[in-house]
């Protein structure tokens, strides 16, 4: 009960701050580290085919690639999740982009199958720290009444990667370029890998300079650092005078605000600043115990189990088909060069060109394996049909809740995944995957966004880990299935997605926020 009063003081200090420029620029470092993790899901998909001759891949080999950073991310949420309660959430942020971005700049330069798998490990591991802790960093400064728009907006800039990255394949990819020189080569998608990783890069040093959440600061007793960050919050919103604030919490109807000025006005923080406390790993894991102690209570309970269910159904939907559409779409390009004037659907596609798809490519040195430019104008029409959905979300969600939204869109991808069953022609199965990319990736954003509205801060973090975690076993069973499906049972895989789908949108009912 404590720190849920604890909890409430420090939003009654954010609120204070006011809403402006602070908050647009935390707001936007929010959204493009949001778009370098769309950046790194997606790019690989785009790599699969084109580094084929390469490394002589089967569907078994590239699916292999797709799990690795999805297994990655599983050890990654429990890790992550105890570096934010140990260290922040600011420092745990910052050293997952590193990782991240260090680990895809190795990647570019391995010319050895099991290497490229290990960094691709490494990169899912810290991408699900950024997914996790990206959320809890943005909303833990923002006031009460801009808290889901803000959210919501994440998502929509987010799209911004899904029509980068078919661009950059586009311009990158084709290139006929090739540095050889004993067992390294460097060609063209590992150029493509090399630009992809710097965006994290550059955001890990925009960290650098970024504060720590109030309400991280306030758990952790740093009240120095803690007054220092709304103070500045404060002046760049409200354009005022650090005296000007100190005034505004001396008046505030709550003892630990107006305590906390007037320790200012005495100046008996500067020590807390010099020497702030800070919890140790024994302390943490205690925490961390009462964390999960309280979960397990109502109403906290049920909807961890309700937002784990849906998490692992639309991340095991959405994943499995993200990674997978250039694939999907260049085996279409293939068959109607083969076969013009034919029509096909996903399933009669895959069975067709199983044969092709499992079988080693011998003398990689002369095999030539281009990307069909109809892969990426299809995906950059996938990119442009996100936007309307995530424009949606921010101007309604107020009116309408995460809810409804969750309900609609996980309802319509029903619709869509059934579509592509009976979808007998390659612009047909453009237009449904374009619906779907649309609608799941607004949908995922909604149950992220769903674990800073439905738990408070004492609790949040263990919340984070398990529904993070979750969601990873999903994507991991998604791309399994697809790995092993979509060659020999592409029915079986679409009825699996089509009831994942279903379960999800039916439980999203029950969550309200």
């Amino acid at each position: 009960m404590e720190m849920q009063i604890q909890e409430t003081v420090v939003q009654e200090a954010i609120e204070k701050t006011g809403f402006g420029q602070f908050n647009l620029k935390i707001a936007s470092l929010g959204a493009l580290i949001y778009t370098n993790v769309v950046i790194s899901i997606i790019s690989i998909g785009y790599v699969l085919p084109a580094a084929v001759c390469d490394f002589e891949m089967t569907t078994i080999d590239k699916g292999r690639i797709a799990i690795a950073p999805v297994l990655g991310s599983c050890f990654g949420s429990l890790f992550w999740g105890f570096l934010a309660d140990l260290k922040g959430r600011r420092i745990s942020l910052m050293s997952a982009l590193f990782l991240q971005s260090n680990s895809e700049i190795l990647m570019s330069l391995v010319s050895n199958y099991w290497a490229l798998l290990s960094f691709k490990f490494l990169s899912g591991f810290a991408i699900i720290g950024e997914i996790a802790l990206l959320f809890s960093y943005v909303g833990e400064f923002q006031p009460a009444k801009y808290q889901k728009k803000i959210l919501s907006w994440l998502s929509f800039v987010m799209v911004a990667g899904l029509i980068i990255v078919p661009l950059l394949a586009w311009a990158i990819i084709p290139l006929q370029f090739e540095y050889r020189r004993h067992y390294f080569f460097f060609r063209s998608w590992n150029l493509f890998v090399l630009v992809c990783a710097i965006p994290a890069e550059i955001l890990g040093i925009w960290l650098i300079f970024c504060p720590e959440t109030p309400k991280y600061l306030a758990e952790s007793g740093q009240t120095g650092k803690l007054l220092k960050v709304l103070t500045d919050m404060y002046v760049e919103n409200i354009r005022g005078t650090p005296e000007e604030f100190y005034r505004t919490l001396e008046n505030s109807e709550y003892p630990a605000l107006i305590e906390l000025a007037n320790s200012c006005a005495n100046k008996s923080t500067s020590k807390e600043e010099k020497a702030p406390s800070k919890k140790k790993l024994c302390t943490m894991l205690k925490d961390f115990k009462k964390q999960r102690q309280n979960v397990f209570k109502a109403p906290y309970l049920k909807r961890l189990v309700v937002l784990c269910i849906c998490l692992f159904c639309t991340a095991s939907s959405f994943y499995s088909l993200l990674m997978w559409f250039p694939e999907l779409f260049q085996r279409f390009a293939h068959f109607e060069a083969l076969h013009p004037n034919q029509t096909a659907s996903v399933c009669s596609i895959s069975n067709k060109n199983s044969a092709t798809n499992t079988t080693m490519i011998k003398n990689s040195f002369d095999c030539v394996q281009e990307i069909n430019t109809s892969v990426y104008r299809s995906a950059l029409w996938q990119g442009l049909t996100t936007l309307i959905p995530n424009i949606l979300l921010p101007l309604l969600v107020d009116k309408l809740g995460f809810r409804f939204f969750a309900v609609t869109l996980l309802g319509t991808s029903v619709f869509v995944t059934s579509g592509l069953y009976f979808a007998k022609s390659y612009m047909e199965n453009v237009i449904l995957s374009c619906i779907f990319l649309a609608v799941m990736s607004t949908s995922l954003s909604v149950m992220y966004s769903f674990l800073v509205i439905l738990f408070p801060t004492n609790i949040r973090v263990f919340a984070s880990t398990i529904s993070v975690f979750t969601s990873r076993i999903g994507t991991i069973f998604g791309n399994v299935t697809f790995t092993y499906l979509i060659d020999d049972y592409c029915t079986i895989l679409i009825v699996t997605i089509i009831a994942q789908l279903l379960l999800a949108a039916t439980l999203s009912l029950t969550l309200r926020a």
